[in-house]
C-alpha cells in the first residue's frame, strides 16, 4: 500500500489536532515532524496516532550542522547531543527513521582530506543499536552528501 506523508513543520495558525484532523480527512497516512531541543512531541505523536497517522521519520535539527563535521567536542558536542536524542526520540516514539543534513548554507569550503566521520559514526551506531535509520539528505554542500553516502555505502541502515 501507498502512503501519503506530509512534512508538519512550524506553526499553521490551527490547533495540532485540527491540523491532524485535516492531514486525516485529506488523505495522508503518515507524517514526519521536525525535531527541536526542548519541544515535548509527545502530544503531537498522540495526535497523529488518534487520527490514524503512521510517525514515518523526525528531521534532525539543520541551522549549524557543519558542527558535526568538527572533532573539537566544544564544537560539534552540543549538536551531536542533539541529534543523539532525537535519535532516542525516534526509537520512543517508533519513528524508524531520522532525516540527517549533510550540510546547511551555501558558503563553504570543501577539502575532503579534513574530513571528520566520528560523529556521524557515532549517530548510525546509535540509531543501529536503537532501530532507527539514519536518512542523509543535502540542500546545499553536495560534496559533503556525497562523502556521507560513500562513507556508509556499506551500511544497510544509512541512506
Amino acid at each position: 500500500m501507498v502512503k501519503l506523508g506530509f512534512s508538519v513543520q512550524g506553526n499553521y495558525g490551527l490547533s495540532m489536532d485540527q491540523v491532524m484532523t485535516l492531514l486525516a480527512e485529506a488523505g495522508f497516512s503518515a507524517i514526519s515532524l521536525g525535531w527541536k531541543r526542548d519541544e515535548d512531541l509527545e502530544e503531537t505523536v498522540r495526535l497523529a496516532k488518534a487520527h490514524n497517522l503512521e510517525l514515518q521519520s523526525l528531521h534532525g535539527p539543520v541551522r549549524g550542522i557543519a558542527a558535526l563535521w568538527n572533532p573539537d567536542p566544544e564544537i560539534s558536542g552540543p549538536l551531536f547531543q542533539d541529534f543523539m536524542q532525537a535519535i532516542t526520540d525516534c526509537a520512543r516514539f517508533g519513528a524508524p527513521l531520522l532525516v540527517v543534513h549533510s550540510w546547511y548554507g551555501k558558503e563553504y569550503t570543501f577539502c575532503e582530506d579534513s574530513l571528520y566521520f566520528d560523529n556521524f559514526e557515532a549517530l548510525v551506531a546509535h540509531g543501529t543499536r536503537l532501530g532507527v535509520s539514519i536518512a542523509f539528505e543535502h540542500l546545499e554542500g553536495p560534496e559533503y552528501f556525497a562523502a556521507l553516502m560513500d562513507h556508509f555505502k556499506d551500511n544497510p541502515t544509512v541512506g
